[in-house]
């Protein structure tokens, strides 16, 4: 078997023997609990596949956070027969184990931008890149686990009433619920069970600093979607519940290619690629509704004869509805590493000393304490859920700040920091530089992250094979105002001189001098250098939005109402990110989820006698 190391044990006998059986069988049924996919509902596609005119009355395209929570509204309603598509499969057993969601190659499904002037030169290929989920579960499966609402005047800057951030967060309040430990309460989140001695050295640095805890104004400790050690994935939350209703059916492995429309460009059915090779016709008798983000969704509606006439006729797609925002509009929170070095044996304390070496029996032992009891620093993201978030702009208008600064620690020798800045595809002779350091010193790294992006780009459809991948430009620090670079200039310059703090000096704490072969030629750290780096080192950050944005028919590249339906065409609904008109702060998995939740019961206002606090009447709507 390949991968399978063999050992001579026969000198094992006796009770030796017989213990070591006995903590290998023990530590195998431990491992096979991990990523057991009987929680979750059964997959369908082959059934799909040999039906004939197989009929739903609302088919979901893309089993995220927003498309699982929607699945559970609308199967409430007996009647109603659901069809959730998923172009991935069920999670890989790594997705529970917290500490490795950054690792999670199975999973996903990478997208490359085309070539940017000023982002990601410092890349193995020079081209930026995202890693999007391509699993049940969506970005809830694969990202940080971090669960964050977003603030108040993300949803108020919009200016629809409807949606005002009053009435979001009631949502939040139904589809979250911290106080019953069981799967049909809700979302499940709580604070991270990791802590030592480098979170407190950054809470007294902040402290030193005068940036108080205050959520998305300060530092702030995130919520985790972990429950026992385990990663809770959105799927897990709502589907589980409903996981046995004989109305929703689940096909995995299934890609929707395009919307058929009929009469008065009304969607009859769609067409779907099933495990790579099958095309099925599926018939819709009410709704399809859109979750598969910001990238996929104006990709199928482009395919389905939806978006800027112009382009599609440059295609040869025939135009169903000539709307000119379709892909345009994409906000991306970006992200710029720092790395610092710093020796936590200046304080002569033999604690820090003993942990500022990284040691392969503290993993073992991790590995162990995580099979075995599900706790240790397996059970955590280490120091990824600790922001502090600064204000670049001094924008008075805006009570929450622009720019934040996530945190990774990586101890002397330690075999983790390889693995992060592969991660980042950074050129080799980056990597080596700052390996080299660490065979001595331990890393610290600021990764700044800009929240409110000027910039937007677009997303176009293959040119070779327009159902492949699409085309991405990411239109990175294009804003006329340069707002953007500025932001994180500033932000730049406000974590290198937390060098000159006194908890960070009496660290020894520098700032690496790294092996930026495009920046040779600069002094290091004059304006041209904190350029260069820039340009070199920034990357697009895996929150995604704004490509399908929502707006009033007098707004000419809206591309749904305020109750989520297509423009100029019927039954056609997007349902997550894809709709903001600007990208909240963090990740957009709880914003996801939250859409979802909202647009099951518009839906089931729209055809039924129903009514609740989260309904939307046609009146409202405009």
């Amino acid at each position: 078997m390949q991968g399978v190391v063999e050992y001579d044990v026969s000198s094992l006998r006796g009770a030796l023997g017989t213990a070591f059986v006995l903590l290998i069988g023990t530590l195998f049924d431990n491992v096979k609990l991990i990523g057991r996919t009987d929680h979750y509902p059964d997959d369908t596609s082959d059934y799909l596949v040999e039906a004939k005119d197989p009929t739903f009355d609302f088919v979901i395209v893309g089993g995220g956070a927003a498309g699982c929570s929607l699945a559970k509204r609308l199967v409430e309603i007996e009647e109603w027969k659901v069809l959730l598509i998923e172009a991935g499969s069920y999670p890989s057993p790594a997705t529970e184990v917290p500490a490795f969601f950054d690792s999670l190659d199975d999973d996903v499904q990478e997208y490359t931008f085309e070539k940017e002037k000023k982002a990601c030169l410092g890349t193995s290929l020079k081209v930026c890149s995202l890693n999007m989920a391509k699993v049940l579960g969506g970005m809830s499966t694969t990202n940080n686990l971090i669960y964050a609402r977003g603030t108040l005047e993300n949803y108020d800057i919009w200016g629809f009433p409807s949606w005002r951030s009053d009435l979001i967060n009631k949502v939040f309040e139904e589809i979250e619920n911290n106080e019953e430990n069981n799967f049909t309460t809700g979302i499940h989140f709580e604070e991270t069970p990791y802590n030592d001695y480098i979170r407190e050295i950054l809470y007294e640095l902040y402290d030193e600093k005068e940036i108080a805890r205050d959520q998305y104004n300060g530092v702030t400790d995130n919520y985790l979607t972990i429950k026992n050690g385990q990663r809770m994935n959105m799927a897990e939350v709502f589907l589980h519940p409903i996981q046995n209703k004989p109305n929703l059916n689940l096909s995995l492995n299934s890609q929707a290619i395009k919307i058929n429309m009929g009469a008065n460009r009304k969607a009859t059915s769609v067409d779907v690629r099933i495990h790579g090779t099958s095309i099925k016709r599926v018939y819709i008798n009410k709704e399809i509704i859109l979750t598969g983000g910001a990238i996929e969704n104006p990709k199928l509606l482009m395919l389905s004869g939806v978006g800027n006439v112009t382009y599609l006729s440059e295609l040869n797609i025939t135009t169903v509805s000539d709307l000119k925002g379709v892909g345009m509009n994409l906000k991306m929170h970006l992200g710029l590493p720092l790395f610092f070095s710093l020796q936590t044996c200046c304080l002569a304390n033999e604690t820090y000393c003993e942990n500022d070496t990284y040691k392969e029996d503290d993993y073992l032992t991790s590995i162990y304490n995580y099979i075995m009891h599900r706790n240790g620093d397996l059970s955590s993201v280490y120091l990824s859920d600790l922001s502090a978030y600064i204000n670049s702009r001094g924008d008075v208008s805006m009570t929450s700040r622009d720019v934040s600064v996530y945190h990774w620690f990586f101890r002397v020798g330690d075999i983790k920091l390889k693995e992060k800045l592969m991660s980042w595809n950074l050129q080799g002779a980056i990597i080596k530089s700052i390996l080299k350091v660490n065979e001595n010193k331990a890393i610290l790294v600021f990764d700044l992250g800009l929240l409110r992006p000027i910039s937007s780009g677009q997303i176009f459809l293959n040119k070779t094979w327009h159902e492949g991948a699409p085309r991405i430009e990411g239109n990175i620090f294009t804003d006329s105002s340069n707002e953007d670079f500025k932001s994180l200039f500033y932000a730049f310059n406000f974590a290198t001189n937390l060098t000159e703090t006194e908890r960070l000096a009496s660290l020894q704490t520098t700032f690496l001098n790294i092996d930026l072969p495009n920046c040779r030629n600069y002094k290091f750290c004059s304006i041209y250098y904190v350029r260069c780096y820039i340009y070199n080192m920034v990357y697009p950050k895996k929150s995604v939005a704004g490509t399908t944005k929502m707006g009033y028919n007098t707004d000419l590249y809206s591309v749904v109402d305020t109750k989520l339906r297509i423009h100029k065409v019927d039954n056609v609904r997007v349902g997550d990110a894809s709709v903001m008109r600007t990208i909240t702060h963090e990740n957009t998995v709880a914003s996801d989820a939250m859409f979802g939740y909202r647009l099951g019961e518009i839906i089931k206002g729209d055809w039924l006698d129903y009514r609740s606090n989260f309904t939307l009447s046609d009146v409202d709507a405009h």
